[in-house]
């Protein structure tokens, strides 16, 4: 937890707050997500918190995955961890991690929200309202917050409830894709898995919808989620159809046949991926965070690490009586090489695998991650954009997309 300060008015900017000197400030997030209950647990002892969601109940519809284990707020909420990753490309070519290379960790949805929770319901600056939000209203220098229950106000609201309308993420001047995906947790008769090793990308899945691989991360011999993922404009028309996917997976690669297991649990969901920074609604006094704050990695979809950073970078301003900044977690060459690569898997999905599969296989586990995760030096990223086979696609990506590039620069 961050120290608990006296917050003096003279530190507050006019466009932000005007609060009452030597008071704390009162605070309201929605939702109940990881991006809402990361930012509740860290401003409890600074500020006077309600969080209000539809539902206080745990989902177990979702499984985070980082590879950063500073994201875990506690360690023993980690569900399983691999120290063996592998990529496979579509002729059959393993990419394998060297050891002690880089670890994968995963993150059930339920254990998560139940322990920030319990955290959050013992807190005595915390309360915990289940309602619906109805609308967030701008009233001055405050917030009105109106439920199907009750109305609010607040100094300031952060908001994870409500994301962009379609027609902004998806609009037609932008670079706009769906990740989508669905997921099957298998018990299997006979031990087929190495718990010991995660399947990052398995692109022997096949092609004819777009950019897709395979995602199996297994947690004992017999136990795995397997999960089918697509990076394109559109859902696939129906639900049967992600599900055959898996099943011929299962049956073609590990010659799992469909009545040799059970399907314990599964999880559907959709990730907007987009050039630029779309936020929900974000103005003062209002903030929107996590996916609704436009926060998953672009070209990738990874979210839950980025949202523990941006929560950790909310509660230290606030915590210095500054305003948190609105614009994009990532710095503009990096919005680049997202809008490439965007770019690439929506026009050219097949040699986007060629890409994904020489990155991890030229480059390794480590640097990868240290790329995906914004860490890098210029240095270093010209050494991974050059290890990609064929530079025609980079570069008439980066002429396809110069003018976007531009309205984007200046947009931000």
């Amino acid at each position: 937890m961050l120290e608990s300060p006296v917050i003096m008015e003279k530190y507050w900017h006019p466009d932000c707050l005007s609060i009452d000197r030597m008071s704390k400030i009162n605070v309201l997030i929605t939702g109940s997500g990881p991006a809402a209950l990361s930012l509740a647990s860290l401003l409890a002892d600074q500020a006077n918190v309600t969080l209000v969601s539809d539902t206080l109940s745990p989902k177990d519809d979702k499984t985070w995955c980082f590879w950063d284990i500073k994201a875990a707020p506690n360690p023993d909420l980690i569900h399983h961890s691999w120290h063996q990753l592998r990529v496979i490309g579509r002729d059959g070519r393993d990419v394998i991690s060297q050891p002690g290379e880089a670890s994968y960790h995963c993150i059930r949805s339920a254990t998560y929200q139940q322990y920030l929770l319990d955290k959050l319901s013992s807190c005595p600056t915390v309360s915990l309202v289940e309602a619906r939000v109805q609308a967030i209203k701008n009233d001055g220098n405050k917030a009105r917050i109106e439920t199907d229950s009750d109305t609010f106000e607040a100094d300031l609201v952060f908001q994870s409830h409500a994301r962009p309308a379609d027609s902004i993420t998806y609009s037609a001047e932008r670079i706009a894709l769906k990740q989508h995906f669905l997921g099957w947790d298998i018990h299997c008769e006979k031990p087929v898995f190495n718990p010991k090793e995660a399947i990052l990308m398995d692109f022997r899945v096949s092609q004819e919808f777009g950019f897709a691989f395979v995602y199996v991360l297994p947690f004992s011999p017999t136990q795995a989620l397997v999960e089918v993922t697509y990076f394109t404009a559109e859902l696939l028309a129906n639900r049967e159809m992600y599900e055959s996917q898996i099943a011929n997976y299962l049956l073609d690669f590990w010659g799992i046949q469909s009545g040799s297991y059970s399907i314990e649990r599964q999880e559907f969901g959709i990730i907007p991926m987009t050039d630029g920074h779309v936020s929900g609604q974000n103005e003062n006094p209002i903030y929107s965070i996590g996916l609704a704050g436009g926060h998953a990695k672009a070209s990738t979809g990874y979210a839950f690490a980025r949202i523990q950073r941006d929560s950790a970078r909310i509660a230290e301003s606030l915590n210095r009586g500054e305003c948190p900044a609105r614009d994009s977690l990532s710095p503009a060459r990096f919005r680049f090489y997202d809008l490439l690569i965007l770019n690439i898997l929506k026009n050219s999905p097949d040699h986007a695998v060629v890409v994904f599969e020489a990155l991890f296989r030229k480059n390794g586990f480590r640097a990868m991650f240290d790329f995906l995760d914004e860490k890098t030096n210029f240095a270093e990223e010209l050494r991974i954009m050059a290890s990609v086979p064929s530079y025609a696609a980079f570069f008439r990506s980066m002429g396809q997309t110069r003018k976007r590039l531009q309205t984007i620069i200046l947009q931000e």
